[in-house]
Parts: structure tokens; C-alpha cells; sequence
């Protein structure tokens, strides 16, 4: 079965880490937000074929160690 995530879910948390990721170097939030939306995310995502897409994300999702 080939289930693939849908395109709004994806455009969403990339608008979001891109928030998140700018938040993060200005101070304003900590890892301790970014973490548990980041483990939600990627739990979504193991339930579909998304191996290429979950990489390429997390290569831009870089803010430290997580």
C-alpha cells in the first residue's frame, strides 16, 4: 500500500519550522518547544511513505541537537 502524506500537512510544518527555526535564533523560543512539535511531526509522517521527504526536511530543519 503506497499512502503518502497530504501536501497541506507538509506545506504547514515547513511554514512552521521555518517560524520556528528564525524564533529560535532570535531567542524567543527554546528546544524545549521545538522538540515535542518535531516528534508529533515526524510520527505523523511514519505512517506514510515519506522516507525522501522526511529527509530533505530535517536537512533544513537543522538548529541543533534535538
Amino acid at each position: 500500500m503506497h499512502i503518502l502524506p497530504r501536501e497541506r500537512n507538509v506545506k504547514k510544518f515547513r511554514r512552521k519550522a521555518k517560524w520556528m527555526m528564525k524564533a529560535y535564533a532570535l531567542g524567543r523560543i527554546d528546544l524545549s518547544y521545538i522538540k515535542p512539535r518535531l516528534m508529533s511531526f515526524l510520527g505523523y509522517m511514519k505512517h506514510c511513505c515519506s522516507n525522501t521527504t522526511v529527509r530533505f526536511m530535517l536537512e533544513e530543519f537543522k538548529i541543533g541537537r534535538l
